[in-house]
């Protein structure tokens, strides 16, 4: 169970660092010289924008699921309640003669 939560954190440091970096890298390289087509700065940031966009979409993607799993539990715990049946152990009811 630590590990795991280890694991976790460590993973979501690697994801800020790669956004963060990826951002710097950008901002840093904005206004180099380009050398025309076959620029591998233009082709390095077009890379970091592209990891950006996707860090970006995962994590809308997650904040949607956990979102909808929030919704639905809290959905389904209202239905459980609103559903109950009177039966004897409900309503403790002792069944002796």
């Amino acid at each position: 169970m630590k590990t795991r939560r280890i694991t976790a954190c460590f993973v979501a440091i690697l994801f800020v660092f790669a956004m963060l970096f990826s951002h710097a890298f950008m901002i840093a390289e904005a206004h180099h010289d380009c050398s025309g087509k076959d620029c591998e700065i233009c082709h390095v940031i077009a890379m970091a924008a592209s990891v950006v966009r996707s860090i970006g979409l995962a994590i809308g993607a997650m904040t949607a699921f956990v979102a909808f799993a929030i919704i639905t539990g809290t959905a389904a715990k209202k239905a459980a309640r609103a559903v109950s049946f009177a039966t004897p152990v409900a309503l403790k009811v002792k069944l002796s003669n």
